[in-house]
């Protein structure tokens, strides 16, 4: 089996091959549906954290910008919080 890649998991590709891909002894032994949604719902998880973080970093970046950069974005500092969280939403 190949390694295993970042955007394999990101994309919600599980990490085994399909039921009944592979060797002659591998057939029928396909994962269950209790494991595919195991994956399903951590793949889930991973994306949540992983778009909280993009958040996170957004904030970060544009909180360090001055009053007059922000008004040039056309930015109210006071809005950050809610800019932010709002954009996965739309």
């Amino acid at each position: 089996m190949s390694r295993l890649r970042v955007s394999d998991v990101m994309e919600g590709a599980p990490p085994w091959p399909a039921a009944g891909a592979g060797d002659a002894a591998d057939v029928g032994l396909g994962v269950s549906s209790v494991a595919r949604r195991l994956w399903a719902r951590i793949c889930r998880r991973l994306a949540a954290w992983r778009d909280r973080g993009a958040d996170a970093f957004l904030y970060m970046q544009l909180s360090e910008l001055s009053d007059a950069g922000l008004q040039r974005r056309g930015l109210a500092r006071g809005d950050l919080h809610r800019l932010v969280s709002e954009r996965r939403e739309s």
